[in-house]
């Protein structure tokens, strides 16, 4: 049970009733977060997207809650589909993690609401243990976070931390961000070999579209 975080997130989000929400949660605490989450924030719209058809059958069912299947790099929504969105170790679980970064920002409204929460870096030894744990799990200091989201039009409005957390061994932090709209949005700045070649083909992402 990882209640800090969902009254953390909940606390920082401060979301109207009436906000369409997009969560996602591909770090290793995912299975637990998102009935929790789809419980706390059972009064708004969700949209909970994951890569797992397994973790997407464990939702609770409730008329207010999508499940999408998908990727966080490519999402499968229309741009300001969503006034918030929250997000659980994406950027530690994510690769590329940037690329995640500017796809949040083309799915919310302009001054929609980015609540990020990843684990925090403990000196020397934790970063030898991110390159050691290979490809997919690296931990960012809170300094490069917000380097890179003001490189991605976010303005950053709070940070909050968690010295300790349920089952987690890491402390986490959370960014309470506004994504800041540009009169013509640019494409992801970073973007894999791959998905480069898809765009230049014209090909669009698979999954389900919000209405």
């Amino acid at each position: 049970m990882l209640k800090s975080i969902v009254s953390t997130t909940q606390k920082l989000a401060a979301l109207d009733a009436s906000a369409r929400v997009l969560v996602i949660t591909p770090g290793p605490h995912g299975a637990e977060l998102v009935p929790e989450l789809v419980t706390a924030f059972a009064s708004h719209a969700i949209v909970v997207l994951e890569s797992s058809s397994e973790r997407l059958r464990k939702i609770a069912s409730s008329s207010r809650v999508v499940p999408v299947r998908g990727q966080g790099t490519r999402m499968p929504f229309k741009r300001h589909s969503f006034d918030a969105v929250l997000s659980f170790e994406a950027l530690y679980s994510i690769r590329p993690p940037w690329t995640a970064l500017a796809e949040f920002h083309r799915v919310l409204v302009p001054n929609g609401r980015l609540i990020l929460m990843e684990p925090s870096r403990l000196g020397f030894f934790s970063a030898l243990r991110d390159k050691i744990s290979g490809p997919g799990k690296r931990v960012f200091s809170l300094d490069e976070i917000k380097f890179r989201m003001a490189r991605a039009d976010y303005v950053i409005e709070g940070i909050e931390s968690l010295d300790k957390v349920e089952s987690m061994l890491r402390p986490a932090y959370f960014v309470r961000a506004i994504k800041l709209e540009n009169a013509a949005e640019p494409a992801p700045q970073f973007v894999t070999a791959k998905e480069m070649m898809e765009r230049r083909k014209n090909k669009n992402p698979v999954g389900e579209e919000l209405p």
